[in-house]
């Protein structure tokens, strides 16, 4: 079976990072989460792996957000494209959208209740997944548009093999 994209091993190990390890840019990155051998290959040949890449600044995959008035592609209204790390990307693509995500309140009685049109926990999942399950040995981007009535969110991927 072949390994996925990123447990392969970088194609360009040391010209990219410059003056830092790779490690330590990914702990600035995801809060010191990320242990060296998480990012290495498991040969022993003292190799970083394609995930290393992707969690660190010189990441080349981006994510797209895109916004459109009524529903439909007709009347485009404003667009971000987010670099970086992928974490990096998450916060940003997150805030983003959080902008759109409008509030609507209703009243009980003196109660006021606030209700957003989509739950955070919902966006939050989404967009994970769309970067999670995102097949980054293909060149393309995240894609996410935001429509009056619904968010679309649009990656390369599948699935993990094991699941059906």
């Amino acid at each position: 079976m072949n390994a996925c994209f990123a447990e392969v091993a970088l194609p360009c190990q040391v010209s990219l990072f410059h003056h830092k390890t790779l490690a330590d840019e990914i702990n600035r990155v995801v809060n010191g989460s990320v242990f060296i051998s998480d990012i290495m290959t498991d040969t022993g040949d003292g190799l970083y792996i394609n995930l290393g890449l992707l969690l660190s600044e010189y990441c080349m995959h981006s994510l797209e957000v895109a916004c459109f008035e009524g529903l439909d592609k007709s009347v485009f209204r404003d667009r971000r494209l987010f670099a970086g790390s992928l974490p990096h990307q998450l916060h940003e693509a997150y805030a983003y959208i959080d902008i759109f995500n409008k509030t609507n309140a209703t009243f009980a009685g003196l109660l006021r209740i606030d209700k957003r049109d989509y739950p955070p926990e919902v966006i939050r999942e989404a967009l994970l997944n769309a970067l999670v399950h995102c097949e980054y040995a293909f060149s393309g981007r995240t894609l996410i548009n935001i429509y009056e009535d619904r968010l679309e969110f649009v990656s390369l991927g599948g699935c993990a093999r094991a699941v059906t």
